[in-house]
């Protein structure tokens, strides 16, 4: 039997756009709370589902003002905030193309092509822009760079450069002009490009992904229906809503109340404890959480519904864990490109059948198979690359590509994975999620497994480094659990007793030749872990010299 696998989807397609969803929502139940932001400890924000619309019209209309023409890029690079969603929806209204960017994970000149109009709030991202455009007055910019930009917008008025416009100020001035004027927003089709997302980045090459308003509205993800009424919801989760991974889709879909916020602060380490409380005092019954903060859950005195987690492949040990504060835990996998993929949902009842690398399977709606290097379907049970097609994939690149211009629409991930005969599928690492070592492809989720199952190992982030004699070696990154001392030797001990023998990969050990300590490990803007960062912190601890590739 062919690795192939598909259940249909029992909800209808809606035909409608971005903006017609949110005033959609905001007719529904105008003074409901869509959203709750935390900047800091202190900082609390809220807004209504009608104050969202209302603020998007009036960004629109201040845009329209200011010249912007339909199919016009903007480049959309900031930070969690109240009004987030509603300067993105009313891009969309006055017919701009919201480009959703974290500046400092990509090169701006290439970030920045095509745009006609940048809105930035972070001083450091200003002082970039700066250094390749002119900002003249009323907002206008020339840039021999970035030829096609004319606009620059300020969020915040303490890091606003000088010649800027600022967002709330040109809003203010929509309201001194009469009701009618610029309000001839452009027709907007379900199957335009709704936003243009920038990936994660953590392969080093980020990319930007189009993605229509089609497929936004109608990614729904219908297996999480079985747990929750999700029209009654409330989620928190800490990732930048300008990744696909943190866009509002839930809103859209469900109306779900969403928390969330500055990205640093709900993230560092040292504020874990006010987060918990910040779930408390929000009464979130969906959590998200990444994989390797799993381990910091405990009793907290109250419990969630859901913790949903994904972006990285989980071992049993982890989720288990997850039941001292939800009886279920949701393990997602997706992409930007795809956005939902396959979804398993894990409880007591069920944890036993969780298999190393699980990801669930196919989510309704979405077809999955299993190819070699020569394109060819493999049997259920032989591993290759995962390829995926569905209504809501994107269908390119925004430089026209995606992977190679898909045929008959599937998506070719980077992704090694099996398909079991149900459908579930095992992933067994990336294409780049191997360390070479002399002859022999070493997976590295593989030996972080077996290192994960130390009594004292908080988290470990296994790398590649540079090695004269085979190219490349193993070093072990490793956190230690809180009370517990690091003992390389140790360490290595354990992994000799428990790791497969050398034999089992041509006389090469999969065992660590280096095991690192650290305090903490470096995130990317996605909330996944650096590990380009980790990598290059290990090779400048180890003094090597020379880093491969």
């Amino acid at each position: 039997m062919k690795s192939y696998f598909h259940q249909p989807g029992t909800i209808s397609y809606v035909y409608e756009t971005i903006p017609e969803r949110v005033k959609k929502l905001a007719d529904e139940d105008p003074d409901k709370t869509a959203f709750v932001i935390y900047l800091s400890k202190e900082e609390r924000y809220e807004i209504t589902r009608q104050e969202i619309f209302d603020r998007s019209q009036k960004f629109a209309r201040a845009l329209l003002k200011a010249g912007l023409k339909k199919g016009d890029r903007v480049a959309f690079c900031v930070s969690n905030c109240i009004n987030w969603m509603s300067f993105d929806v009313g891009i969309m209204l006055a017919g701009g193309v919201p480009v959703h960017l974290l500046l400092g994970a990509a090169d701006i000149k290439v970030a920045l092509a095509g745009c006609s109009a940048i809105i930035l709030d972070v001083k450091e991202r200003w002082n970039d822009f700066t250094s390749i455009a002119q900002i003249h007055e009323q907002g206008k910019v020339t840039s021999e760079t970035c030829p096609s930009m004319k606009l620059a917008i300020a969020v915040e008025a303490g890091s606003r450069p000088l010649n800027a416009l600022l967002a709330s100020e040109i809003m203010a001035e929509i309201d001194t002009l009469d009701a009618e004027r610029f309000t001839n927003f452009p027709l907007v089709d379900p199957e335009d490009i709704a936003f243009i997302n920038q990936t994660s980045g953590t392969t080093g090459h980020p990319k930007q992904v189009q993605h229509s308003h089609f497929n936004i509205i109608n990614c729904k993800y219908e297996s999480s229906n079985k747990v929750l009424d999700m029209s009654k919801n409330v989620m928190y989760y800490s990732r930048p809503m300008a990744y696909i991974g943190g866009y509002p889709i839930s809103y859209l879909h469900h109306g779900i109340k969403i928390i969330t916020g500055n990205t640093v602060f709900l993230k560092a380490t040292q504020n874990f404890e006010l987060v918990v409380d910040i779930w408390r005092k929000e009464k979130c019954n969906m959590v998200g959480i990444a994989p390797h903060d799993l381990k910091d859950l405990k009793e907290f005195g109250f419990r969630v519904a859901v913790v949903f987690t994904g972006g990285d492949m989980l071992t049993k040990e982890m989720i288990k864990h997850a039941f001292v504060f939800t009886d279920n835990v949701s393990v997602g996998y997706g992409s930007t490109e795809a956005i939902f993929i396959s979804l398993k949902l894990f409880t007591k009842s069920n944890i036993d059948d969780h298999i190393e690398g699980m990801i669930g399977r196919p989510c309704p709606g979405v077809e999955v198979k299993i190819v070699n290097d020569k394109n060819e379907t493999v049997e259920i049970g032989e591993i290759g690359t995962l390829c995926t097609r569905s209504a809501w994939i994107s269908k390119s690149y925004d430089d026209g590509s995606l992977n190679g211009s898909p045929k008959n629409g599937w998506y070719h991930t980077t992704d090694v994975c099996v398909m079991l005969p149900g459908g579930d599928l095992l992933m067994k690492g990336r294409t780049s999620d191997f360390i070479i070592k002399g002859t022999v492809n070493l997976a590295i989720k593989l030996i972080e497994t077996y290192i994960d199952r130390h009594p004292d190992v908080k988290k470990v982030v296994v790398v590649g480094v540079p090695d004269p004699s085979c190219g490349e070696d193993v070093c072990a990154c490793v956190q230690i659990s809180s009370g517990q001392k690091f003992d390389s030797n140790e360490l290595r001990m354990f992994c000799e007793n428990n790791m497969p023998s050398s034999g089992s990969f041509d006389w090469v050990t999969m065992v660590p030749s280096y095991f690192l300590q650290f305090d903490d490990f470096p995130t990317a803007e996605s909330g996944k872990l650096d590990k380009k960062k980790i990598k290059e912190m290990a090779i400048k601890q180890l003094n090597i010299k020379h880093a491969i590739n």
